[in-house]
């Protein structure tokens, strides 16, 4: 059954799309961005943080005319972050930010004040983690259930009563780096979470199905890859 409008990286494998589009009404493929470094340059949770609950989506400045093409025809409104972006840490991360439930994980220091303001108004209580790539690291479940190797994330998220399933690092591509991250490689559209390539192909993939069983989620392989991280599959 078809369900909302995805959004991930142009460059995502050509079976992993193809499946993806079986569950939606649309797929928006956003164009790499050349102030990011190359490997990365189209991942949306580098590129835009999407705000449904207040139907804007956040975005760099000299990026926004294209979100704007590429989301005609969806109520959303773009917004551009004042902030200068570029391919160095952390000028890289001003969007890089996980909302889970009631909170918003991220590096905070370093995240656009224009996204800061947005998670006020919608009361969302903000973890500084140590970890920048935020919401690359983690794969959301539920608004209480994510799955991270990040060490430092982890241990706050248990603070914040989310229930956490702890997995090994590596297992995920992500080319010009030595892995990628779980969150990268994965999306929720509030009844699957997608992963993009076979979940069993990561040594905890096994683990990673029952928990997402478990908090009522199916799973759902994109390809039958080895899993890739495509800077998160959004849903709007």
């Amino acid at each position: 059954m078809k369900r909302k409008t995805a959004v991930c990286d142009s460059r995502i494998p050509s079976e992993a799309l193809t499946t993806l589009e079986k569950y939606c009404d649309r797929v928006i493929l956003l164009p790499p961005f050349e102030a990011l470094d190359v490997p990365v340059s189209a991942h949306p949770d580098m590129l835009i943080f999407p705000c449904p609950e207040l139907s804007v989506i956040l975005t760099h400045k000299n990026y926004k005319s294209t979100v704007e093409k590429l989301f005609g025809g969806t109520e959303m409104t773009i917004e551009e972050i004042d902030e200068a972006v570029s391919s160095k840490y952390p000028s890289d991360i001003l969007l890089n930010a996980a909302p889970i439930g009631k909170y918003l994980f991220g590096r905070l220091p370093y995240l656009s004040r224009k996204l800061l303001s947005l998670s006020d108004k919608l009361g969302f209580e903000r973890i500084d983690t140590l970890q920048g790539y935020a919401r690359c690291s983690v794969c959301i479940v539920a608004d209480d259930a994510i799955i991270t190797a990040d060490p430092s994330i982890a241990p706050l998220a248990k603070k914040c009563g989310i229930d956490v399933l702890e997995i090994l690092s590596g297992g995920i591509a992500l080319d010009g780096y030595n892995c990628g991250f779980i969150g990268g490689a994965s999306g929720n559209d509030g009844e699957h979470v997608f992963f993009c390539g076979d979940i069993l192909s990561h040594p905890d993939g096994e683990k990673i199905k029952e928990f997402c069983i478990h908090h009522g989620k199916t799973p759902v392989s994109l390809s039958s890859s080895p899993l890739y991280d495509v800077g998160t599959i959004f849903f709007i």
